[in-house]
C-alpha cells in the first residue's frame, strides 16, 4: 500500500516536532520524527493492524489509531490501495479537541 498524507497531518506533524525541539531539543526530535515515520511505514504491511476510532469514523471512512508513543498517535483511513494519514495527535489533547476535524 502507498501512504499519502493530508495538509492536517503534515500540519500536525510539524506542531509535534516544533514543540520537541523547543521542549527536549535537536536529537530528541530527530528521534521523535524517526519513530512516527518508521511507524507509519509499518502500516503499508498491515494497514488493517490498529483499531477503528467510532468517535470520528463515519458513514465514509473509518478512522484508525496507530498509538506510536504514550504521547503521539497517527490518525488515518484506508482507501483502495491507500493509507491515508489524517493527522499526527498529541494524546495529551481530548479527542474532542480533533472532532471539528474530522466531523465531516
Amino acid at each position: 500500500m502507498k501512504i499519502r498524507w493530508s495538509q492536517h497531518a503534515y500540519n500536525s506533524l510539524t506542531d509535534v516536532l516544533d514543540y520537541s525541539l523547543e521542549t527536549f531539543g535537536f536529537l530528541q526530535q530527530v528521534a521523535i520524527e524517526e519513530i512516527i515515520l518508521t511507524s507509519i511505514e509499518k502500516l503499508a504491511e498491515f494497514p488493517t493492524m490498529c483499531p477503528i476510532i467510532p468517535e470520528i469514523s463515519n458513514n465514509v471512512r473509518e478512522y484508525r489509531k496507530l498509538v506510536v508513543s504514550k504521547e503521539i498517535s497517527v490518525i488515518y483511513w484506508l482507501e483502495d490501495d491507500y493509507i491515508n494519514v489524517s493527522f499526527i495527535w498529541d494524546t495529551r489533547r481530548s479527542l474532542h479537541h480533533i472532532y471539528n476535524i474530522f466531523k465531516d
